[in-house]
């Protein structure tokens, strides 16, 4: 493993991925060189996996301050970190390392053993992001024919780690984590282990032992939990055994999204949630529309793609989930600052004060291009929430969601709303679902009534995708209280919740239904007949000792405001908070409404295909 020494284990998984990429860059210890790692010239390669994985943790400065100069893909596209970054292919640079950061695939071992052969670079360091088998390092020793290798480590960070407490693992075709297991068995089993091999990552990056605990109404949980049991414990067994820290267990708790669909479907009001769900965020990177507000740089071109990190955004950090009416006065503020400080460079009454202004030009240049990239994503999110009438909309939304049962009334709401032209199609598609996903089986004329009605609005994939939607979790069992109804005591929460005004916005009352599960997990209430522990000897252990460390895996995508929840538990400003224990959300990827239909709506031609061929 790469450098033992001072591991962050302890804290966030960004940092802990920083943390590895900083130490197989820092060359000079390695190479027993006089020369800092800084002089060593490198040229970083990746693969499409591996490349999200720093580009989420690192900046392109950070990544030039440790002495890489050039970056290239390892099959040789010539796409790069950066793209004013140079790709070296086909062209020899004995004077430079070669450091390797890529998974341990087998199509990536033998393009290394093609380099191999007839090497570019003076030396290579070879890092792999997960466990190399035997196999595959015996590969790599073969076709070092010029001895150009000089080390080979796992660098265990084969996940993108978006913030501290969240990440996700890449699949290849994300919505067959929402598909039924029988629906492409070699599909689904090659997801099986790409998830296996991820979550494996984290659990060698934390050091620690976990116990594995699985939602028992899941088949595809079920399936990751004993993949990831045999494993550990058996294939594995002896690289996992850490042991336990104090008697304390960690937990990995498999949830599958299919169990709550109502939280991704929702719009929202915090600011990156926002960001996600109307504009759309892909590795801590938004694009904006063609014809939104573009962006000066500081070489005079316009940018309309931007970086929003709480890593590398001091604004951003602060203000990711304030609401969004609370992150316009901030971005307002902002401005008034960036206005006052150019108003007081132009008066400058010494050399002093010319010298001083000049010290800290840098900062103010950095401030203002920062001030800019938030009024422009301001700009484009206030224009969508105005055209597509989203305030409208998201007030039903949570009322559907949130308020007490009312079939009749919420059906002449959503109805309404069906006929306002100024909504968007996919919008109305979305409040028709909520409605159908509580009240179908209480009111099932009313709801065929909404989805004849979208007969004549949407379009006829939108419409069978709802229609699919409809009957699979018609017949689904439901083990999660959605809407806060199933209990005489949740009912009275939501009976007393519409009599309290000022409380909460009144568009983010949501709360996601994971979060009860996690509240439970961290107290040690978590019924194993629900959540069983994939050993049963494991379950005394969980009850008599306790766990400070649950990690959360949702299986189908996690969302930005699960994502809010949990590290609203985790600072202890919510209701689910518990003292001592830390929550990491992963899951298969971010989802938000569009991208969650766009799944279920390759899940249903995947089926249509299926049985046709039957």
């Amino acid at each position: 493993m790469v450098g033992s020494q001072h591991h962050p284990s302890q804290r966030g998984l960004r940092e802990i991925v920083h943390f590895y990429v900083t130490r197989l860059l820092d060359t000079g210890q390695l190479l027993h060189s006089p020369h800092d790692s800084k002089q060593h010239m490198k040229v970083l390669i990746v693969d499409d996996d591996t490349i999200r994985y720093v580009s989420t943790v690192m900046s392109q400065r950070e990544i030039l301050d440790l002495g890489v100069y050039l970056t290239e893909k390892v099959d040789k596209t010539g796409s790069s970190l950066s793209s004013d970054s140079m790709s070296v292919e086909g062209i020899p640079y004995p004077h430079m390392i070669a450091v390797y950061f890529v998974r341990p695939t087998k199509s990536n071992i033998a393009m290394i053993r093609r380099e191999l052969r007839e090497p570019r670079f003076g030396k290579y360091l070879l890092y792999f992001s997960n466990i190399v088998s035997d196999m595959r390092l015996q590969d790599i020793a073969e076709g070092d024919i010029h001895g150009a290798v000089v080390e080979v480590r796992e660098a265990f960070g084969d996940f993108v780690a978006l913030d501290p407490h969240h990440f996700y693992i890449p699949i290849t075709q994300t919505y067959m984590a929402l598909a039924p297991m029988n629906l492409d068995f070699g599909a689904s089993s090659d997801m099986v282990d790409r998830i296996t091999e991820g979550i494996a990552s984290v659990m060698l990056s934390y050091r620690q032992r976990f116990m594995i605990r699985f939602q028992a109404a899941s088949e595809v949980a079920s399936r990751v939990a004993s993949s990831l049991h045999q494993l550990t414990q058996q294939d594995q067994r002896e690289l996992f055994d850490f042991g336990s820290r104090d008697g304390q267990y960690p937990i990995l708790l498999l949830l599958d999204r299919k169990q709550d669909p109502v939280t991704p479907l929702l719009s929202q009001w915090t600011y990156q949630a926002m960001i996600h769900q109307v504009l759309g965020i892909r590795d801590n990177i938004v694009q904006l529309p063609p014809d939104a507000l573009a962006t000066p740089r500081h070489d005079g071109a316009s940018t309309d793609e931007f970086v929003v990190s709480s890593a590398q955004d001091g604004f951003f950090k602060k203000n990711m989930y304030a609401n969004f009416g609370d992150v316009g006065m901030a971005i307002k503020n902002l401005v008034d600052q960036v206005s006052s400080d150019h108003k007081a460079a132009k008066g400058f009454d010494s050399i002093n004060d010319i010298a001083e202004f000049v010290e800290h030009l840098p900062e103010t240049t950095q401030q203002q291009g920062m001030t800019a990239k938030h009024v422009s994503i301001m700009s484009a999110l206030s224009r969508e929430v105005e055209e597509r009438s989203l305030m409208t909309v998201s007030g039903v939304e949570q009322d559907v969601s949130c308020q007490a049962s009312s079939p009749v009334g919420h059906y002449e709401a959503v109805s309404l709303l069906l006929r306002n032209p100024s909504i968007a199609p996919s919008d109305k598609a979305k409040l028709v679902l909520l409605y159908a996903l509580r009240y179908d089986e209480e009111a099932p004329q009313q709801t065929s009534s909404l989805f004849g009605a979208m007969e004549g609005i949407c379009d006829g994939m939108l419409l069978d995708t709802m229609r699919y939607i409809r009957k699979t979790w018609s017949t689904q069992g439901k083990t999660l209280d959605l809407f806060s109804d199933k209990t005489l005591s949740s009912r009275f929460a939501s009976l007393a919740k519409q009599h309290l005004k000022g409380v909460e916005n009144v568009y983010t009352q949501h709360k996601p239904a994971f979060m009860s599960v996690l509240e439970k997990a961290a107290k040690g209430r978590l019924p194993t007949s629900e959540y069983p522990f994939v050993k049963e000897t494991e379950a005394a252990k969980a009850q008599t000792k306790g766990s400070r460390l649950i990690i959360a895996f949702i299986i189908g995508g996690s969302t930005y405001e699960e994502a809010k929840s949990v590290w609203e538990m985790n600072s202890g400003s919510s209701e689910h908070s518990v003292p001592g224990v830390h929550v990491i959300l992963g899951s298969t990827g971010v989802q938000s409404s569009d991208s969650f239909m766009q799944d279920l709506s390759e899940v249903r031609r995947l089926e249509m295909y299926k049985t046709s061929r039957r």
